[in-house]
């Protein structure tokens, strides 16, 4: 497999866990590891990764992974093996974050991952198909935060690749999943590739996965 960049848009902390996964996280021979702090939000951060990324000769592929992640060692290898342009593990967002077409907030957790306004019901029916089979689901836009994409996409898509539509918002995933997709590139969700998300209730992490990257750093079974 060809190398890449494992970019993790950081804050001056991390939980341990997620720490810990993404230094288990198996990469192909040539790849590298960032932490971009320089900027105060996570547009920032990523955008910073993508430049210094751009001029680093070899590195084929940009994976992004929120600090707040946590990250099975094959996560990385299994995108990659799908040889798909843009594709994303499955993660889950705050709850609350997820609306209704009308704008209200959705009870529970909610897949980061979605349709174009008034395209919801097709996108949605497929998504929860491809969640029930643990299969690969095209999507109008995904989350940032398990995000693989390939060097020849961010070279049509004209920077800054991420922005945030509003001051304060958490938005600039969307947004550069729809520069994509005006591009010409299909964007994926891998619904049988699950990553955790440690918030106030840890969501789609099983305790299993927690004491696992630990485990693969000490050398224990």
């Amino acid at each position: 497999m060809t190398p890449g960049a494992l970019a993790v848009p950081a804050t001056a902390w991390m939980y341990t866990e997620a720490a810990l996964s993404l230094f288990a996280l198996r990469l192909p021979a040539g790849s590298v590891r960032w932490f971009e702090l320089g900027g105060t939000f996570p547009d920032e951060n990523r955008n910073m990764s993508i430049a210094r990324w751009h001029v680093t000769p070899g590195l084929v592929w940009i994976y992004f992974c929120d600090s707040g992640h946590v990250v099975l060692p094959d996560t990385v290898l299994r995108l990659l093996e799908t040889g798909l342009d843009v594709v994303s593990a499955l993660y889950y967002g705050r709850r609350g974050r997820a609306v209704d077409q009308l704008g209200a907030p959705l009870p529970g957790y909610s897949p980061e991952a979605g349709a174009a306004r008034g395209r919801e019901g097709v996108t949605l029916r497929r998504l929860e198909a491809a969640l029930d089979a643990g299969s690969l689901c095209p999507v109008h836009w995904t989350g940032g935060g398990a995000l693989l994409v390939r060097r020849h996409v961010l070279e049509r898509v004209v920077p800054p690749w991420f922005y945030r539509a509003a001051e304060g918002g958490e938005d600039e995933d969307i947004r550069f999943c729809e520069l994509v997709r005006a591009a010409g590139f299909a964007i994926h969700v891998h619904t049988g590739l699950v990553v955790g998300h440690i918030q106030p209730a840890a969501v789609g992490l099983e305790p299993a996965v927690l004491g696992r990257a630990d485990r693969v750093l000490s050398g224990a079974p």
